[in-house]
């Protein structure tokens, strides 16, 4: 294990599944120490993103311009009924423990959706 290559996040992983199989198994098993290395995550620049949203075809670019937009998670998006947008707002549904809200969206995304 020590000379697999693996990177230390991956070899902790693989380190507690082996604990919990020999667990299983009635075998008693130490798992080595091991430090997990924090990274930061990548997040795109906004030109990258909407180089994505426009190299799409229409209904998935509708649908990435509202995440976009609006933050919303994706069965938020999904659950969307027409009753919920207005002109210039959509009134999203909470999920998973979030509130209600209602964020504004630009022209564009609003004509993407009657696309």
């Amino acid at each position: 294990m020590a000379n697999a290559g693996y990177s230390e996040n991956r070899r902790d992983h693989i380190l507690d599944d082996a604990r919990r199989f020999y667990s299983w198994l009635g075998v008693d098993f130490q798992k080595p120490l091991s430090r997990r290395v924090e990274k930061f995550p990548f997040i795109p620049i906004e030109v990258e993103v909407n180089a994505l949203v426009s190299g799409v075809g229409p209904k998935l670019s509708s649908y990435m311009r509202l995440v976009k937009e609006t933050g919303a998670r994706a069965g938020e998006i999904w659950q969307l009924q027409w009753t919920d947008i207005d002109p210039s707002t959509i009134t999203i549904n909470p999920e998973k423990g979030s509130r209600p809200r209602r964020p504004k969206i630009t022209g564009s995304a609003m004509a993407s959706l009657g696309s």
